[in-house]
């Protein structure tokens, strides 16, 4: 069993590094993914089309996922940064919900933690949301094997798949559900 101690640390790195997120909301500079994502954004919300009136080599969901945040909030740094504050918890969510269910709720409090080192060091770059639906899919896929219900294998490839359309890297998660697969 997990001492206490380090429960209680786990818990005060995840409540520091959001607390420092959250004042870098406003005071953190647009660093050049950041500029890049956000310009194309931008245009997006002005009509232009990503890969034909501006080039950058992202997956096109990173673009209209912030573009999307934009009509929501005014085009800004502060919106960028928010939009990365945002889905740096979707991403300690999704690592927890994984975790725990592998490892149960104390471990996942520790990877938690973990993780959330990350997303202090990250800038809102699209390895974020990439990561997160391919936890949310192995989520899924552990449904699957504890179910033995297609549709969550179903579910599982939706998230793959919105994985990949945020960066590319994503297709290792459907690599490694597929080797369990081949050797399960």
């Amino acid at each position: 069993d997990y001492p206490k101690l380090v429960l209680l640390a786990s818990i005060i790195v995840i409540l520091a590094v959001l607390s420092f997120k959250i004042f870098f909301i406003f005071s953190q500079p647009a660093g050049f993914d950041d500029a890049g994502l956000s310009y194309v954004a931008k245009g997006i919300n002005d009509g232009k089309l990503p890969y034909t009136d501006m080039f950058d080599h992202k997956p096109p969901l990173s673009y209209y996922a912030l573009a999307l945040f934009f009509k929501l909030f005014k085009t800004s740094i502060a919106a960028t940064n928010l939009f990365s504050f945002i889905m740096g918890i979707i991403f300690l969510l999704s690592v927890f919900l994984v975790a725990g269910k592998f490892l149960g709720v104390k471990p996942a409090i520790i990877a938690s933690a973990i993780s959330s080192v990350f997303i202090f060091f990250n800038s809102p770059s699209m390895e974020i949301p990439m990561t997160i639906a391919g936890l949310i899919a192995v989520y899924f896929y552990l449904e699957h094997l504890d179910k033995n219900k297609p549709f969550f294998l179903f579910i599982c490839g939706i998230f793959i798949a919105l994985s990949v359309w945020f960066k590319q890297p994503g297709i290792l998660f459907f690599i490694a559900i597929l080797i369990h697969q081949v050797f399960h």
